[in-house]
């Protein structure tokens, strides 16, 4: 019965000490999260789905554009209203497209300013950056690329998180 008590209080104790930790944990990283560097690696995760998103709505918006003018150009004015509705479609459709290439331009460029911080890092801290951040990995797949424990490859990313938070804020000092 003591032995059962004695290991219900030292499995509390490791419990509470292993709380205090997490909790340490969690408050470091909501700092770090808070920083504009880990904001911008943050947006980086969703940057490529979102560009290859804006480039199949403008493919979209093309094969629009050419299917309306297709389908109107056979009827050839029989009256006015055809051809109002093809004249008011194409516009719009190019204005659309514009918007939508003028976004992909902004997150391009987002993204190169990104990739020119990455290379300024250690080698291993841009393979970790590039392969959680831009191809948008778990911990799990990251470690798993890396060839590492999960513990290794989390402590490292942290690190290489704190790199490019400081070369983040020089890049963003000079600019």
């Amino acid at each position: 019965i003591v032995r059962g008590r004695i290991n219900h209080y030292s499995r509390m104790h490791t419990s509470n000490c292993n709380s205090k930790m997490l909790t340490s944990r969690r408050c470091a990283m909501e700092k770090r999260q808070q920083s504009p560097g880990r904001k911008h690696l943050e947006e980086m995760k969703e940057l490529d789905r979102l560009i290859n998103q804006l480039k199949l709505q403008i493919a979209i918006e093309n094969n629009m554009l050419t299917d309306t003018a297709v389908h109107y150009k056979d009827i050839q004015v029989q009256s006015g209203g055809v051809k109002d509705i093809l004249g008011d479609k194409v516009p719009e459709l190019a204005e659309l497209k514009e918007q939508l290439m003028s976004y992909v331009r902004e997150l391009s460029s987002r993204k190169a300013k990104t990739l020119t911080i990455i290379k300024a890092m250690q080698p291993r801290k841009q393979r970790l950056i590039v392969l959680y951040f831009m191809q948008n990995n778990t911990i799990e797949k990251t470690a798993e690329e890396m060839d590492k424990c999960y513990t290794w490859t989390w402590t490292e990313l942290q690190a290489a998180v704190s790199d490019f938070e400081e070369l983040f804020e020089e890049f963003e000092k000079s600019v």
